[in-house]
Parts: structure tokens; sequence; C-alpha cells
């Protein structure tokens, strides 16, 4: 991602480890809803937005 010459955008969970293997990238966090099963088994998680390249 460093050597990008585009750019691009990256999501996944939001997880300690993923956060300070992207670190020096710009991010974003969102609020989902997993519903994986049904929606009467909704689970709240947070989704990482990471950014990189030239914007």
């Amino acid at each position: 991602m460093r050597a990008l010459q585009g750019w691009m955008i990256l999501t996944i969970n939001d997880h300690p480890d993923v956060r300070r293997l992207f670190a020096e990238f710009p991010t974003n966090t969102i609020a989902i809803q997993y519903t994986v099963g049904g929606s009467a088994k909704a689970k709240s998680a947070q989704e990482l937005i990471i950014r990189a390249g030239r914007w």
C-alpha cells in the first residue's frame, strides 16, 4: 500500500491488531450491524476504513 500509485480503500473489522498494522494510513470507523443468521441475531460492531494513495 505504501508504493501504490493510485488510490484504494480497504474495509476490515476494527481490531487493535489491524489498527497497529495500518497505523501509518488515514482511517475512519463506522458502526455496522452483522446480521448473519437473520436480523434477530444482529450484532453491533465497528468497521475500520483505511485509505491509501493520493487523495
